[in-house]
């Protein structure tokens, strides 16, 4: 519940980094992207967050067009396929159309 709270509250940024989340709180992180919030900066560095929680929290950032910066460096148990998924949720490679009509600008 405090983590809910904590998204939503009125701010541009939001650092959850070394709290230890792991699967429970990426969803409730991905069920607050997918809303898209005016959050525009989130820190979950150095938590413990894998490679399916990877992929649920990447899934969340297609309906999601306030969100500029994502921290996920550290997540020790995040291996290739975790990176993966948000290389796929930001660019899709598919075909140059899908390309063009990505919906993110990565900086």
């Amino acid at each position: 519940e405090m983590l809910k709270e904590i998204l939503a509250s009125d701010t541009e940024g939001v650092r959850l980094m070394g709290n230890g989340m792991s699967s429970r709180e990426a969803q409730i992180i991905a069920e607050h992207l997918a809303s898209n919030p005016s959050l525009a900066r989130l820190g979950l560095n150095d938590n413990c967050f894998d490679d399916a929680d990877a992929a649920m929290l990447a899934n969340s950032l297609s309906s999601n067009t306030n969100l500029r910066y994502l921290n996920v460096s550290g997540n020790s148990e995040m291996k290739l396929n975790g990176k993966l998924a948000f290389l796929r949720a930001i660019f899709d490679v598919t075909s140059l159309a899908a390309c063009a009509a990505c919906n993110h600008t990565c900086r």
